[in-house]
């Protein structure tokens, strides 16, 4: 894997050469607070990793204490296409926390 340097951590399970992608966090988006996580691309922006959203894994949350909260202590996964695929296809796992 290619030496950049994020501020976030990085899942090596999902991760490839071509695309850093980080372990479950806590985002906040325009509509609240939500678990997710983010991907920079390295093949077009290397060695200038911009993160982008990868994925949206609950729903939303009013405040980053009641995300970090659920983040904790288990939340019901977002039943959308993009997940139950990403799951379903290994891009996607609870075991890159």
């Amino acid at each position: 894997m290619n030496k950049v340097k994020v501020s976030w951590k990085v899942s090596k399970e999902l991760s490839s050469k071509e695309m850093l992608i980080s372990e479950l966090m806590v985002l906040q988006s325009g509509a609240g607070y939500y678990i997710g996580r983010l991907c920079a691309d390295l093949v077009e922006f290397a060695p200038n990793v911009f993160p982008e959203p990868y994925s949206r894994e609950s729903g939303y949350y009013p405040t980053k204490e009641s995300a970090e909260k659920a983040m904790k202590e288990g939340f019901p996964l977002r039943d959308c296409v993009e997940n139950n695929y990403g799951y379903a296809n290994g891009m996607l796992s609870l075991t890159a926390k």
